[in-house]
């Protein structure tokens, strides 16, 4: 499976600030994980739905690590890897990115 992991510089959500955060489309998610066909926060909300599909159909070029640092805060202390899904056998491709 080809990685498909999209970087934004900075999130726009309420309870981890403005961090650079990842995301995957919901393909990348496991078949085994019981949420993936209904259940799964992630995959409920419209936002995260709309932009999975960008990144699945190529509407959006996912940004890299290295593009979407350029662009974070310099205050921001963490990185959220993978807000939703999860790139099944991408452990090199983690290490790597981490």
């Amino acid at each position: 499976m080809a990685r498909k992991v999209h970087w934004v510089p900075r999130s726009k959500d309420k309870k981890t600030g403005e961090v650079m955060v990842s995301y995957s489309p919901i393909e990348t998610c496991p078949d085994s994980c019981s949420l993936k066909n209904g259940g799964c926060y992630a995959w409920g909300l419209w936002y995260l739905k709309s932009l999975g599909a960008k990144i699945s159909d190529g509407r959006l070029v996912p940004k890299t690590l290295k593009e979407a640092a350029k662009k974070m805060l310099p205050t921001a202390k963490i990185v959220r890897h993978r807000v939703a899904g999860d790139t099944v056998g991408d452990v090199p491709g983690t290490v790597e990115e981490c």
